[in-house]
């Protein structure tokens, strides 16, 4: 099976949802609770945007949101 075109794809949160990705991921640690569809999503963002030119989850940044994730796993 041949791979998308990444070219094509665009980071597309859901309705309503904040565009920013370390917000996105706030919102999720925080207790927001998303279908198995948006969680995938953001997880191929987060994916995504460690592989693109210009990261937004990088050095203190993707610190802080390792921590935040951790902390929240490690609360339920």
């Amino acid at each position: 099976m041949p791979f998308p075109d990444p070219a094509s794809r665009q980071a597309a949160p859901l309705p309503g949802e904040p565009a920013d990705l370390k917000m996105r991921i706030e919102h999720f640690a925080g207790g927001q609770v998303l279908d198995r569809t948006a969680t995938l999503q953001l997880l191929l963002d987060l994916i995504e945007d460690g592989q693109s030119a210009d990261p937004q989850i990088v050095g203190i940044a993707a610190a802080e949101v390792y921590a935040r994730l951790h902390t929240a796993v490690h609360q339920a």
